[in-house]
């Protein structure tokens, strides 16, 4: 990476990243810095990149996109298609994206450059290279409505890719597949909405910056590995409202989502799947629904904080002796009234009997 775009990638991390809240003076320095470094002898980047450069942020700035003091805001544009917001590191820094075509309509790809691309086959990547600038790109799916697009896999599984995504909006033009985001190491944000009812295999794992991220109200699965060391994934009011009517929760669902919530209530689920909840630390109390018939190895396990677990099943769901794995620090776990005992003697929930009581009145 040049000196120049060295530069430009530090203002935009400071104006977006952790470097944050910054004042008028702060930004002010930077542009300063950023300034010394272009008079000097490094001429990778043209006076028109360079004032592209600047001109985007200051776009993005004005209209919201990112909030100067407050760090990198994603502003939805809730217009029906799905958008990807890339950031290129460099000139002539290629975008690869493993998606197809799927159903017989039109279906393209806008780089927001003034370049489009028709997707044609149902195997193929999207490719393309940004040669005006390096920045903040905003790549839009268009649709007739009778075709959508497979993303297979967005993120790259290579240390040297020179672009990454920073937020995604899914609408119902696409269909994600396993592994879709899968180490996308910076992603901030991401918006489903409503059509998505499923969240597939792996599809954010180890998206370690994914902050924000709903789940559309008509999920019914959320399946393994999917939102696996989000550390920093938290769930809104309306997402623990839409979780509480999940019905499978997969193997390491949420395994080290550190930050998700402090109670769920799980009381539309059926299976919960092995680590589903392996290590969530803020997790103190968590509801159960009636209709559960098996809860994973460990899927409580690793949380110090857990105090409380309700479950309202009346027969009691298949667990191990590890899936509650932090027995010293939980407090009660409640059932309902009639199937104290029968929780008490059931295998796995024995390990527990002293700590099992009815369901307070």
């Amino acid at each position: 990476m040049t000196t120049k775009a060295k530069a430009l990638d530090r203002l935009i991390d400071a104006i977006a990243g952790e470097d944050v809240p910054m004042n008028s003076q702060t930004v002010a320095g930077r542009l300063d810095t950023l300034a010394d470094t272009l008079a000097g002898d490094d001429v990778s980047f043209t006076a028109q990149d360079i004032a592209g450069r600047i001109d985007e942020l200051a776009g993005m700035i004005e209209d919201g996109t990112i909030v100067v003091g407050g760090g990198f805001s994603f502003k939805p544009f809730n217009d029906g298609h799905t958008h990807f917001l890339v950031e290129a590191y460099g000139p002539n820094d290629e975008i690869n994206m493993q998606c197809g075509k799927s159903g017989d309509g039109e279906l393209s790809i806008d780089w927001g450059d003034g370049t489009i691309t028709a997707m044609t086959s149902s195997t193929s990547a999207a490719r393309h290279k940004y040669t005006d600038f390096a920045g903040l790109h905003n790549i839009t799916v268009i649709s007739d409505g009778s075709a959508k697009l497979a993303v297979r896999q967005l993120a790259q599984y290579d240390s040297m890719k020179n672009y990454r995504y920073v937020a995604v909006e899914f609408s119902s033009d696409v269909i994600i597949y396993s592994n879709c985001l899968a180490s996308e190491y910076l992603l901030a944000d991401c918006i489903f909405d409503d059509s998505i009812e499923s969240i597939p295999d792996s599809a954010f794992k180890s998206c370690y910056d994914l902050a924000n991220c709903n789940l559309p109200a008509s999920c019914g699965s959320i399946a393994t590995s999917a939102f696996q060391s989000c550390y920093k994934h938290v769930l809104s009011d309306k997402d623990l409202t839409v979780l509480s009517k999940v019905a499978t929760i997969g193997d390491s669902a949420f395994y080290g989502a550190a930050a998700l919530a402090h109670a769920i209530d799980l009381s539309g689920v059926n299976t919960i799947g092995q680590s589903a909840f392996y290590s969530c630390a803020l997790l103190e109390s968590v509801v159960i629904g009636e209709h559960v018939t098996s809860i994973g190895n460990n899927a409580f396990a690793s949380i110090p904080a857990l105090r409380e677990v309700t479950v309202k099943a009346t027969t009691p769901p298949t667990i191990t002796d590890y899936t509650f794995n932090n027995d010293s620090t939980l407090g009660a776990i409640y059932v309902p009234a009639a199937s104290v005992d029968a929780y008490k003697a059931a295998s796995g929930w024995s390990t527990h009997a002293g700590k099992i009581q009815a369901i307070p009145a």
